[in-house]
């Protein structure tokens, strides 16, 4: 879609890369959307296709256009019905055998009438299928043409599918036929060398196209109901993971995001405009297009709470259902809270299976790498011993201080808001033994055997402290206003701890972490140990490490004497 007309027919150098039996990345410009410059790979990726998928989206405006591609489909089925007499029994028990989301072939070994007139309307079922999806009419060469001692008669059809990838019932399924092999060479009359009013003819005289468009879920309605969004969490993580959702077109159709908080807390957030202007639309818009924006925001609903006020929250469930209007009333809450005091307390209504307990830590692309660096990687997994390693270190580091989350932060530190959570994560990645599989289950037993096997913690094994001019943060003032004292919250903390296991024994694993420092960045790094330091002829040698770089910027490196 990003091969744009006018950029190609500007150049008959441009149409040549386009079509150009190379494959090639181009940069290809447009003045007629939001985003001047796209980059996309020519044609020749066509070449190489079987099968090519329109999909029309989930807008009304795109309805007519398929209902007509389904009728267009309806009247092929029927001319094809019409014609099985004619077609010979062994075309027709082939046809029965195939379902209906086949890539159904024939290939009779007699020339019959319906045969040709099957391949003929193939052809002009093509040239109807190219004037509706571009709006040009159809070139006055066929695009597919017919040849009874050539080719097989061929029929592509894919059903509509759900949000859920579930097959929709009814005849909601759409499709063309063409007379042609996958991969096969157009008609020697077909003249590619003038560019097309759309690279869809160039397409369609290739490759089987499948029009398809979603069906809309018109039994169920999903709410996620966010508590706390107008907190700092919220705008930076949550909403903007939901709105990746969204953009990536796994959101059910039929979907409300419903954004709760206590008014007590946020002065500035009355209703849903105040939550997007002064919460949301700074993220967000880093995120995706001015109409992707514009579209995310008629899902989102902010609803003011008061967790203690029975009378409020009722009126939130009144306002999920009256969101649902009668249909199935399906409800994910986002809860962020103490742990215990949550599993505690949902247990007592939720199953084990209901509840999902997010690190978004967990997520990032170096994280999430760790289990396949340790466990695919043979040659490295003796490596991570006590019998190599003198001692691996976990950084975290914020360049920033605790602007706008004072009030919450004093009451946590940084013990609680990064090292036992996030940075006992990595931890547990790096050190843990490998799991039966990599299902969620057994990937958490072997972390809990690590978190179990931890000797408890000695005060002379912990520094903390605070950066110069957390006490003169205005919020903070206020705080020690309220305590009547200067608060002790630490913003920095380094934390030596040890496990008791064989592979770990004796090995210090160092978690460090600080606010308002030189820097951003999270670093796990596993210092080796020496070799003796007069041994050969290197005297006192440097040390060994593997560094894992988990943000910013991605990497994994080694450093070695060499």
């Amino acid at each position: 879609a990003s091969l744009f007309p006018e950029w190609y027919r500007a150049s008959p150098d441009r149409w040549a890369r386009v079509t150009s039996k190379e494959f090639e990345v181009l940069t290809t410009e447009t003045s007629h959307f939001e985003v001047p410059q796209r980059v996309a790979v020519n044609l020749r990726i066509i070449r190489a296709a079987e099968n090519i998928v329109v999909y029309l989206g989930g807008k009304e405006a795109s309805e007519g256009l398929y209902r007509s591609c389904g009728s267009s489909l309806n009247e092929l089925e029927a001319k094809l019905q019409d014609a099985d007499a004619e077609l010979g029994p062994e075309v027709v028990e082939k046809i029965k055998h195939t379902t209906s989301d086949s890539l159904l072939t024939t290939s009779p070994t007699t020339e019959s009438p319906a045969r040709e007139r099957s391949a003929q309307f193939a052809g002009r079922r093509t040239m109807s299928m190219f004037e509706e999806l571009t709006g040009q009419a159809p070139p006055s060469t066929p695009l597919a043409t017919t040849s009874t001692s050539r080719g097989s008669f061929q029929l592509a059809r894919m059903r509509s599918m759900n949000a859920w990838g579930s097959t929709s019932g009814g005849g909601g399924g759409v499709g063309m036929a063409r007379q042609a092999t996958p991969g096969d060479k157009p008609s020697d009359k077909l003249d590619f060398s003038v560019p097309p009013p759309s690279p869809l003819s160039y397409v369609m005289a290739f490759c089987y196209v499948t029009v398809v468009k979603l069906a809309v879920d018109r039994k169920n309605h999903h709410s996620i109901i966010v508590f706390g969004a107008a907190g700092d969490l919220a705008k930076k993580k949550t909403l903007p993971a939901i709105f990746h959702l969204y953009l990536s077109r796994v959101l059910p159709t039929n979907v409300h995001i419903i954004c709760c908080d206590d008014l007590a807390y946020h002065s500035d957030i009355r209703n849903t405009d105040d939550l997007w202007n002064h919460r949301l639309a700074k993220y967000l818009a880093e995120e995706g297009r001015a109409a992707d924006l514009m579209d995310f925001k008629k899902h989102l609903e902010f609803v003011p709470i008061k967790l203690d006020d029975e009378e409020v929250m009722l009126h939130l469930d009144a306002r999920i259902r009256e969101l649902a209007g009668g249909l199935r009333d399906n409800r994910a809450f986002y809860l962020a809270d103490s742990a215990k005091e949550l599993s505690s307390k949902l247990a007592a209504y939720l199953e084990e299976r209901q509840i999902y307990r997010i690190d978004y830590y967990l997520a990032k692309t170096m994280v999430l790498n760790i289990l396949t660096l340790r466990f695919a990687n043979r040659e490295l997994g003796r490596l991570f011993h006590a019998d190599n390693v003198a001692n691996v270190r976990i950084t975290f580091k914020e360049d920033i201080g605790v602007e706008g989350r004072a009030g919450y932060f004093d009451n946590y530190g940084i013990i609680r808001d990064v090292m036992q959570n996030h940075l006992l994560q990595l931890l547990t990645l790096v050190t843990m033994e490998a799991p039966a599989s990599l299902e969620a289950e057994d990937v958490r037993n072997e972390k809990v055997k690590v978190l179990k096997q931890i000797r408890p913690v000695e005060i002379e094994d912990c520094v903390v402290g605070q950066y110069e001019g957390y006490q003169e943060d205005p919020d903070i003032q206020k705080v020690n206003a309220q305590k009547g004292h200067q608060t002790r919250c630490p913003t920095f903390a380094t934390c030596v701890l040890f496990l008791d296991n064989e592979r770990w024994s004796g090995v210090p694993l160092i978690l460090k972490a600080g606010k308002h420092v030189d820097t951003r960045s999270t670093i796990v790094r596993l210092q080796f140990k020496k070799a003796p330091p007069n041994s050969l002829l290197f005297g006192d040698q440097p040390q060994n490490e593997l560094v894992l770089r988990v943000q910013p910027n991605e990497a994994i490196y080694y450093r070695m004497l060499a």
